[in-house]
């Protein structure tokens, strides 16, 4: 081993352990997250054969093939037991995404310790947890991932560059089919075939061939109508989300105030500027400089898309993606900067803040969402249980909330053939699960064989003027309760709103917990609802919420 091969090597070692390092601080941060929210999209409506939907129709706009893959293959071997095989390719993904940048950073001529550091901190990057403790963002990983190894691929010196560029071609048609974020990657990866070849050929193949096949795709299959409403934006408001939304990326990522962070961002524009100069003039350091100024393309080019679709770049899964796109450029301002030794104190203690600032967020946030997978698991569970018991059910979404794909229908095949688990034991979440499936909201005089409920006890209510069987909220009072008795058999309750105004309710089921689950039931102007129930033995409340919200015991 040679004098220059020798401190390559020990920083490599060093940056393998600080992943391996990386890697405990992830699972830690994991332990207790579940299922959620989109993942139940992928599991109950997507598949090869017999789905709903295939794996080529576009998931919210976004081209997922390769993830919906992922999840038909896992749902269909490990199943639905644990999460750790679905949350276990994320990681994979996500830390060989942080060697890639790793290796365009040294690439790009960064100092082996600076690289080292900037990569530690991305691979617990809090301000983009998001990305970090939902499997199912392996869409937007995966795609940055790919974009990545085809800029470093094209990116390389080799005798023969047509195969480097059809290797180039493949990992950005993986991109494309992860999630939109590859559209921004082929653009970095075009911007770095230009920059160090200058080559109209090899750029026609390495940014056009993908640019067609997507175009292909969304022509045939991905344009879809658009349901969402989202907003158009003028140039101006799309330049100020933008600004702002770097600015929100500086401040959640170094935890400094705005006005420190648009000084940052100034400076970053002024190395951008400079370095884009250098380029064309041709200078022989030049090349060391496509992958760094690539990524700004991407970043200009995703914040635009953002900003036109959604309006704002403050998610924290956008903060993770401009923050590998713009990793490399900020670690060639650090090289730069370092060239002075007190800069070199100055910049560790700056990685060293910074990193432990992230792990906090990551740690925090963490512990957020695992308040709240571990609720709608004991939901969803609850609900399996009840289903595979038989239990008579007039619902048919057990957790609309926050899981609103998973249905009924879903609950039984999953508990059959993926061995979704049955054990909750949490009375919270049993109780959800009861107050989704076994009361229901309809319209009137559907469920013809429901007989009324009995009410047993009522507070801060009073009888409607002209009716003895309605009850609405007693002059004066803010809060009433209505109490129903329930037996197991299929009853009724009839909610309607008076003097032209909408009614609104909150709905719980069973007794004795200081923070029982809540569903709350809005009833328009002149409108009226049945709230069927066929809950066992114990108590519906029905709390109007509004001055024309009213209870009644018969139609």
């Amino acid at each position: 081993m040679n004098e220059t091969e020798r401190p390559r090597r020990a920083w490599l070692v060093a940056h393998l352990v600080l992943l391996a390092a990386a890697t405990v601080v992830l699972v830690l941060a994991n332990r207790g997250q579940w299922f959620f929210g989109d993942e139940w999209e992928f599991l109950v409506n997507r598949g090869l054969v017999g789905a709903r939907y295939g794996a080529f129709y576009p998931h919210n706009e976004h081209w997922s093939t390769l993830p919906i893959l992922v999840y038909t293959a896992l749902r269909n071997t490990v199943g639905l037991a644990s999460y750790w095989p679905y949350i276990g390719v994320l990681l994979a993904i996500h830390l060989a995404l942080t060697h890639l940048l790793w290796r365009v950073m040294l690439r790009a001529g960064v100092l082996p310790a600076v690289a080292t550091a900037a990569a530690a901190v991305f691979s617990v990057l809090g301000a983009g947890s998001e990305n970090l403790l939902w499997a199912f963002q392996i869409g937007f990983v995966g795609a940055v991932a790919f974009g990545w190894a085809a800029a470093l691929v094209v990116a390389t010196p080799e005798r023969r560059p047509g195969r480097r560029d059809l290797w180039a071609v493949a990992l950005l048609l993986g991109a494309l089919m992860s999630s939109g974020v590859g559209v921004p990657m082929v653009a970095v990866a075009a911007v770095t075939v230009w920059i160090t070849g200058r080559a109209l050929l090899r750029l026609l193949v390495v940014g056009g061939v993908p640019a067609v096949v997507f175009v292909g795709w969304y022509v045939t299959v991905g344009r879809t109508p658009d349901t969402s409403g989202a907003p158009s934006h003028s140039l101006g408001s799309v330049a100020s989300i933008v600004l702002d939304g770097l600015d929100h990326v500086t401040t959640a990522v170094a935890g400094v105030p705005k006005v420190i962070a648009t000084v940052l961002l100034l400076g970053g524009g002024v190395l951008c500027a400079w370095s884009a100069v250098r380029v064309v003039r041709g200078e022989a350091a030049s090349r060391r400089l496509a992958l760094p100024l690539a990524g700004v393309v991407g970043i200009v080019v995703f914040a635009v898309m953002v900003a036109f679709g959604r309006g704002d770049l403050g998610s924290s899964r956008y903060v993770y993606v401009l923050v590998a796109l713009g990793l490399p450029v900020v670690a060639v301002g650090l090289t730069t900067l370092s060239r002075w030794r007190w800069v070199q104190v100055a910049v560790v203690l700056v990685v060293i803040a910074v990193g432990a600032q992230n792990v906090q967020q990551l740690w925090a946030r963490a512990q957020y969402e695992r308040a709240r997978e571990s609720w709608t698991r004991d939901v969803i569970e609850s609900a399996a249980r009840m289903i595979t018991q038989g239990d008579h059910l007039v619902g048919a979404q057990p957790e609309p909330v926050y899981d609103p794909d998973i249905t009924v229908k879903a609950l039984r095949l999953f508990v059959v053939r993926n061995k979704l688990p049955t054990n909750a034991t949490s009375d919270r979440g049993e109780l959800g699960a009861r107050l989704w499936l076994q009361v229901a909201v309809i319209n009137p005089g559907t469920a013809s064989t429901s007989t009324p409920a009995t009410v047993t006890k009522r507070e801060g209510v009073e009888p409607v003027s002209g009716t003895t069987s309605c009850l609405a909220l007693a002059a004066g009072a803010t809060t009433g309760a209505v109490v129903a008795t329930t037996d197991g058999h299929l009853r009724s309750l009839w909610l309607r709103s008076q003097d032209g105004n909408s009614a609104g309710y909150e709905v719980q089921v069973g007794s004795g917990l200081s923070a029982p689950p809540v569903r709350v039931v809005a009833v328009p102007a002149g409108k009226e609802k049945e709230l069927l129930t066929s809950l066992p033995a114990g108590q519906l409340t029905i709390r109007p919420t509004t001055p024309g919200s009213v209870v009644c015991t018969s139609p």
